[in-house]
């Protein structure tokens, strides 16, 4: 079996998690490489799985990306091209919501005005233009308070949960940006919960994580990532993915 692990040229050989999982298909008998998403002499069709993990170009590049997924159509991706091009256009929360789903409030605007509540004569009142669709959400309080949690599904199943603090003074929970994680076990509740929010997904997907917060007992969803998330896999998961891919 030949499995490509699909990654970008600024991380040629994976992500350090992934590394576990090409590590655990290895010992598996497989034969996993790292496979630049853009590299011309790729040849997409001598694999038996495509898997995408740290393309985390793409979205500067997004025409190109379309494109390589336009060129996987009829190929063993995953996850399949239908829900990465639905996936990578945040509008999908929006589509979510429509569904019933429980989001962050959310609205997608290229050319807008901020003005104060209580206002004269155009005080404070701003306009702003794009030339790409922006996503326009409250702040969230309960991520500075309790951190953003993020449910990882692998093989459609949930595996693990991890929980993202902002550094001080920010608000971001990503690591580039002073956020930590750590290992978070969740009632059976909030699995529950969870499952039901990656099964909006349909029945033909590999991986996703659902990141939300808890409001009132509710998982509210703020991203359900499905194109290229980090899975923070550890030897456990990495060799649990390992054996969904198999």
């Amino acid at each position: 079996m030949l499995i490509a692990l699909v990654t970008w040229r600024g991380l040629p050989e994976l992500a350090p998690d992934d590394r576990l999982l090409r590590d655990a298909l290895l010992r598996r008998g497989v034969d996993a490489r790292a496979v630049v998403w853009d590299d011309p002499q790729a040849d997409w069709r001598s694999f038996d799985a495509i898997v995408v993990r740290s393309t985390w170009d793409y979205h500067r590049r997004i025409d190109e990306f379309r494109a390589w997924l336009d060129s996987m159509e009829g190929l063993p991706l995953w996850n399949p091209p239908a829900i990465l091009r639905w996936n990578i256009h945040k509008s999908y929360l929006l589509d979510l919501q429509a569904r019933g789903v429980n989001i962050v409030p959310t609205l997608i605007v290229r050319d807008y005005v901020v003005k104060p509540a209580i206002s004269a004569t155009a005080y404070r009142t701003e306009r702003h233009t794009t030339d790409h669709d922006v996503l326009v959400q409250p702040f969230v309080p309960e991520i500075a308070a309790d951190g953003e949690l993020s449910f990882v599904f692998l093989g459609r199943k949930f595996s693990h949960a991890v929980r993202k603090r902002p550094g001080n003074g920010d608000f971001r929970v990503q690591t580039e940006f002073g956020g930590s994680v750590e290992p978070f076990a969740p009632s059976a509740d909030l699995i529950a919960q969870a499952e039901r929010l990656a099964a909006t997904l349909g029945d033909e997907w590999l991986y996703a994580r659902v990141d939300c917060v808890v409001r009132d007992g509710r998982l509210m969803l703020m991203e359900l990532e499905a194109t290229e998330p980090s899975l923070f896999l550890d030897a456990v998961s990495a060799e649990r993915f390992a054996d969904a891919l198999t």
